[in-house]
């Protein structure tokens, strides 16, 4: 069975920025949660989940609209906790310009979002390492048919 059109999203984020040559070298999963501590040889990475997901079935017939909480935590080593410093910021404009090009493109593999919008900045989620970083968070809103979680309903 296919997975629930929330993991299809951060699929579709991933494989954006898998695709963009400015950010090759960077370690980007949608397969650890959270509070899954990173190697230092993991390093640097960008770990994308879901924090949190809301339902509406009631707006509009025949689709369900869901409106995910979207992190992109930038992990690197090395640098002061606490702080954004330039080279974690460095990645954050990274995944800002990547996913906006892709969106607004109208044809990239985002395109089948309704919205995407970026929400905050804010450190990452505690990791188990001495980590730095900041996770970039993201609204994401997007369709499915009621009947089926399992496939994303295009933007008109």
């Amino acid at each position: 069975m296919s997975d629930h059109a929330v993991y299809q999203v951060l699929d579709l984020i991933k494989s954006v920025l898998v695709a963009d040559a400015a950010i090759t070298g960077w370690n980007i999963v949608t397969d650890r949660s959270a509070d899954d501590a990173f190697q230092e040889e993991e390093m640097p990475a960008i770990n994308i989940y879901a924090e949190s997901l809301s339902i509406n079935t009631a707006m509009m017939q025949g689709v369900v609209v869901y409106e995910a909480m979207v992190n992109c935590d930038v992990l690197r080593m090395g640098d002061a906790i606490g702080q954004l410093s330039r080279k974690t910021l460095e990645g954050v404009g990274l995944i800002q310009r990547s996913i906006r090009v892709s969106f607004n493109s109208g044809v990239g593999p985002l395109s089948v979002l309704q919205s995407i919008e970026e929400e905050d900045v804010a450190p990452p989620m505690e990791t188990g390492l001495n980590v730095s970083g900041a996770s970039l968070q993201y609204r994401v809103v997007f369709y499915t048919p009621t009947d089926d979680p399992f496939t994303i309903t295009p933007a008109n």
